[in-house]
């Protein structure tokens, strides 16, 4: 994982359902092309699909899907 980042509001809410069920497992990841890149790592070892994975950029936060999400995980070398 990257240095301590200080996680946006809008990054929280964006992650409000799965904070929900799995409680606080929001991470940065890093920055790349001037967006800021988090995930939620669910901490159980269950096949959910694809990562959750956002971007912030000039305050907004914007989805990153399928294996897109997958490419920005490996890129931050995550292990997910």
């Amino acid at each position: 994982m990257a240095e301590n980042y200080n996680i946006p509001q809008k990054v929280v809410n964006a992650f409000s359902e799965l904070t929900e069920m799995y409680g606080d497992c929001i991470e940065y990841l890093g920055e790349k092309n001037n967006k800021h890149y988090f995930w939620f790592n669910i901490p159980l070892e269950i096949d959910y699909g694809f990562p959750q994975v956002v971007y912030w950029e000039h305050g907004k936060v914007t989805n990153v899907d399928g294996f897109e999400a997958v490419e920005i995980l490996d890129f931050f070398d995550s292990k997910y």
